[in-house]
């Protein structure tokens, strides 16, 4: 869904307001406790019924691990240029975290102690990777990468099912590309509540990675303590400021890329250009509908948007 805005002098304050996502629900702490809780105490019966309630309605206990076989068809079944661009993704990540992994570090203090500090990676690590709307083999690139950069000896990858009880096939095809073979088909808290906790299919792990909505961020915080987490993260969102000799097909693969993930991850484009802001409008109008909300905004001026952005 694509809305158009005109921002007006003195009005950047409170258009940012009104673009902001929504807040999440008010019961968020307690119903993700309650999915905890859940697998907690029937674990991979709690795993499928879960999966049952939030999309995929034959879900069994049999299909939460991913067989080996459809990891390496989904690897063969990938499109050559998406394969491509796996390939090559990983190899952008795999660059920079190569070049970040800490060092030991040695000091000797003025009494004589001798201090060193070690960078140790952990032993197990849960990869979540979000499903539903769209596939992100990009989550899974992100998080996987630097873990086997940094010597992780387990891997382990959770994603949702969909309707039909299996995972995207990007997502698979990506981590059959990158050489993991420990994927579970199990998604939302309750995922986050295995790699926390174990179940009898799922062993628990040391640390959490890798993004997910407003429930899996609440898992994280629950469980942190028992495991480490990477963060938590709050909806994300793109604003880009671009002038009249923007590329329109750029900037609308842009908002799209944000806007899969929903209405929850803000979309928006501010610009003193109106000829842009029409060419965007009809790339956006003639390809892949987005999931999510785009904004288009008018501004009177460079400043006007930037200073929208800084609002924002």
């Amino acid at each position: 869904m694509i809305h158009r805005e005109r921002l007006r002098a003195g009005g950047a304050a409170e258009l940012a307001q009104r673009l902001r996502p929504p807040p999440p629900a008010s019961d968020l702490t307690a119903s993700t406790a309650e999915l905890i809780a859940a697998v907690r105490q029937s674990g991979d019966a709690a795993l499928a019924e879960q999966a049952r309630r939030f999309g995929s309605p034959s879900f069994t206990v049999e299909r939460l691990v991913v067989p080996h076989d459809d990891l390496r068809a989904a690897g063969r079944a990938l499109p050559l240029p998406l394969r491509a661009a796996i390939l090559a993704a990983a190899e952008q990540v795999r660059a920079f975290a190569e070049r970040i992994v800490p060092t030991d570090t040695e000091a000797v203090l003025p009494y004589g102690q001798r201090i060193v500090s070690r960078a140790v990676a952990v032993g197990a690590a849960g990869l979540y990777v979000p499903g539903g709307r769209a596939a992100y083999p990009s989550s899974l690139i992100m998080a996987a990468v630097p873990a086997q950069v940094a010597g992780v000896g387990r891997i382990a990858v959770l994603s949702p099912p969909g309707e039909d009880g299996s995972i995207a096939t990007p997502v698979l095809g990506a981590a059959s590309l990158l050489g993991i073979g420990e994927v579970y088909a199990a998604g939302g808290a309750g995922a986050i509540a295995a790699l926390a906790y174990g179940t009898p299919t799922i062993a628990p792990v040391d640390v959490i990675a890798g993004p997910g909505n407003a429930w899996v961020q609440e898992a994280k915080r629950l469980v942190f303590g028992t495991v480490g987490i990477d963060g938590l993260a709050g909806p994300s969102e793109v604003l880009i400021i671009a002038d009249a000799s923007a590329d329109p097909s750029a900037v609308a693969a842009d908002l799209r890329a944000q806007a899969e993930h929903g209405d929850d991850s803000p979309a928006i484009l501010a610009t003193d250009a109106p000829s842009l802001l029409d060419a965007v409008a009809r790339d956006l109008d003639g390809g892949v509908q987005a999931a999510g909300a785009i904004t288009l905004v008018d501004c009177a001026s460079m400043d006007e948007a930037v200073e929208l952005a800084q609002a924002f």
